[in-house]
């Protein structure tokens, strides 16, 4: 109280993580502002910290959101613990979507591992178990929850990714080419050229309790006009898919957009708001009550889109 008298109570409260192998040290940050409220201690919580900070998140994991930003720091740059031999991945089965590690907290991780205990399988009560329409070698594409017009569809990478922006150089093609396929499989299904966008959060930071930080691109097949909603944000247009990679080390997150008319343009911010490419969408097609999945888990319009769109794209690949 003393060091506070005349101060500002206002600060960050932060987490760190490290793992080593006693030559080389990695180490993983999450942090919260709030401000530091003293009172006598009530032995509440792991300490005094826990009871006088006063995290600006609300809700009952607020005081312990440093912890969980740390935890997915780590999350993200799993798959260099295993690169280093220092993790190593379990083998999946046969019949498994995922490629290299797939994280157990992660819902596109479990689902692609073939596990069945998915948030997936739960909501649409089995029917169908597998809603993947296409493969390729580094991607698969499936009918999203929350599905509000039939037609959309995520295009997720096999192994986990953090954002689109962290692929391999030799995997860009292949993502093109998928991409185009997309395009005009939903054009010739639907009549609309579809929208592509992805939310790639900054280096060192997780997205909301919303989204899911396993690279996926959203797909919607919506005669919709972005442009007017990104304008408010900094951002610029980009030509290849493989520009993303120079927003690794960005702090801040990224909206990359492929416009109806090809196009295709990247904005940044701290802060976006929640699925709000998804609100903007929803608010043009007339269903704004369908912008949060959680709300409208759209599992008629998903067996729709899976019905139509499987045997459209080319068969499953081996695994």
């Amino acid at each position: 109280m003393r060091l506070l008298s005349n101060q500002t109570p206002s600060g960050r409260l932060v987490a760190f993580l490290a793992c080593s192998d006693g030559d080389e040290c990695l180490k993983w940050m999450g942090s919260v502002q709030g401000s530091l409220v003293p009172s006598k201690f009530h032995g509440a919580g792991p300490g005094p910290l826990y009871e006088w900070f006063r995290p600006k998140v609300k809700g009952p994991l607020g005081k312990s959101v440093h912890r969980i930003r740390a935890w997915q720091a780590l999350e993200r740059d799993w798959h260099l613990l295993c690169g280093k031999g220092w993790v190593y991945p379990v083998d999946n089965d046969q019949n498994c979507y995922s490629r290299g590690t797939a994280l157990g907290s992660c819902v596109f991780c479990v689902e692609l591992s073939g596990d069945s205990d998915s948030i997936f399988e739960l909501l649409s009560g089995g029917s169908p178990n597998d809603r993947v329409v296409h493969t390729s070698s580094s991607f698969v594409l499936l009918p999203p929850l929350g599905q509000f017009m039939e037609g959309g569809l995520l295009l997720l990478t096999r192994e986990h990714v953090k954002s689109m922006a962290y692929l391999e150089a030799d995997q860009i093609p292949e993502l093109e080419d998928l991409m185009s396929e997309v395009k005009s499989t939903l054009y010739e299904a639907y009549g609309s050229n579809p929208v592509f966008f992805e939310h790639g959060p900054g280096r060192g930071r997780g997205k909301s309790t919303c989204c899911v930080d396993h690279a996926h691109l959203n797909i919607f097949p919506a005669d919709v006009d972005l442009m007017p909603l990104l304008h408010q944000y900094t951002g610029h247009k980009i030509g290849s898919l493989g520009e993303l990679a120079s927003l690794r080390d960005l702090t801040e997150d990224y909206i990359f957009v492929q416009h109806g008319d090809g196009s295709r343009t990247v904005h940044f911010s701290e802060d976006f708001p929640s699925q709000f490419i998804r609100r903007e969408i929803t608010r043009q097609l007339g269903c704004p009550e369908r912008w949060n999945w959680r709300d409208y888990p759209g599992i008629n319009e998903l067996r729709s889109t899976y019905d139509r769109l499987q045997g459209a794209f080319a068969e499953h690949v081996s695994l």
